[in-house]
């Protein structure tokens, strides 16, 4: 693990928590020990009664085979939208049709894994005893059909990578997960890495959430406290960014509402740096925005997104129907998109430090200033700048 992903990411409280780097770290140092972000494992190397500390990193870095960098979403710098194919309604289909993401996603994918098209699933459960969500590879149908599905309660979906190629040995992988998690795998597959190109030639088929922010899994404690539901009687939790609320199930089959709004100051810090709502690099991307009641919104990416869905179809487990307003998806999106702003800051502070060691990089540090505080994200005039030391007439930067 190089010192970017440190100084760049981590230190800057930017991490996605998506689980790439300890999905690729070939040393197996990198470990989720802390909800923000991962941690590195000490070594030390001991010869004799000596003892010391051993960067097991650096040998990656004379190498440049840094996978923790080349898979991460937050270093890349900009992200723009995805294709789109076809946008539709949906739900599941049968004598009572749900409109809830994960059953939609769960009959779309068990279908897949009848027709052969998948053998493997990485989604996210719970553990009943804890409550604590933990990417699970499902491999039947069953499997599939009973995992409790994406809860917005924080999980490293990538990290059951490993177990699905290495140790499993799965060769036709489907992912779900939210907008972070499909950022990883895109940036995996745009490297020229023979790790990285291995692990892609695995996974045929990427199903993205729509998402507003992931919580803490210390939140489930608030989450309880504010619906009056006791922790231990929580079964699953679902998210309408359409209707702003946040629904918790119980056990016994009831349901209590919160609203979202309400619920922000849950979320992890690095999700304040997501400008993504749905998934823009997802084969199929699943959502409540822009739905009429009793649907869902699909937004079909690519072939092998309309291959899955079109495979569901056929096997009368899914349904489709036009009707998707447009408008209130875009300007879901819109909102969210403000949070460029945040990422733009966090560009400034890494290029203001870099200026303090290389002079060289003054210029840009320079016009970073500029761009974030006198033309910001929102496509407006630039604002007036305001004259700064007689010297040089606008801010120096110093």
């Amino acid at each position: 693990m190089s010192k970017k992903l440190e100084s760049e990411v981590w230190d800057l409280d930017r991490c996605a928590g998506c689980g790439a780097c300890v999905a690729t770290c070939s040393k197996r140092i990198v470990r989720f020990e802390d909800i923000e972000h991962p941690k590195k494992k000490k070594v030390v190397k001991t010869i004799g009664q000596t003892s010391k500390p051993l960067d097991v990193c650096h040998f990656c870095d004379m190498e440049g085979f840094n996978l923790c960098d080349l898979s991460c979403p937050r270093i890349k710098k900009e992200w723009p939208d995805g294709p789109v194919l076809k946008t539709t309604m949906i739900r599941t289909k049968g004598k009572v049709p749900s409109e809830e993401p994960n059953e939609i996603i769960a009959y779309l994918l068990s279908s897949a894994m009848q027709a052969g098209m998948i053998d493997g699933v990485i989604v996210t459960d719970v553990d009943p005893w804890t409550l604590v969500p933990y990417p699970k590879v499902a491999t039947s149908i069953s499997e599939v059909i009973e995992a409790a599905g994406n809860q917005y309660i924080w999980s490293p979906t990538l990290e059951g990578l490993k177990e699905a190629i290495y140790k499993k040995g799965l060769k036709r992988l489907a992912v779900v997960g939210t907008p972070c998690v499909i950022q990883a795998l895109q940036k995996m597959g745009e490297e020229d890495r023979n790790a990285l190109k291995y692990i892609m030639s695995k996974i045929k088929v990427k199903v993205g959430l729509f998402c507003s922010g992931i919580y803490r899994v210390d939140a489930l404690k608030d989450i309880s406290g504010a619906v009056g539901v006791p922790i231990t009687n929580l079964q699953t939790i679902s998210v309408n960014q359409k209707d702003d609320k946040l629904k918790v199930t119980t056990y016994d089959g009831k349901s209590k509402e919160m609203k979202l709004s309400d619920a922000t100051k849950l979320i992890r810090k690095g999700c304040g740096r997501c400008y993504d709502l749905t998934s823009e690099f997802s084969d199929i991307s699943i959502g409540p925005i822009g739905a009429k009641k009793g649907y869902a919104t699909a937004i079909i990416r690519t072939g092998a997104g309309q291959n899955v869905l079109d495979n569901a179809v056929r096997h009368a487990t899914l349904e489709t129907k036009d009707g998707v307003d447009m408008k209130a998806l875009k300007g879901a999106k819109d909102s969210k998109a403000r949070r460029k702003q945040a990422e733009m800051m966090d560009d400034l502070k890494i290029l203001m430090l870099e200026a303090l060691r290389n002079p060289a990089k003054v210029e840009a540090a320079k016009a970073k200033f500029g761009e974030v505080y006198y033309k910001g994200t929102g496509g407006k005039e630039d604002k007036e700048k305001p004259k700064g030391r007689s010297s040089c007439g606008t801010c120096s930067l110093c």
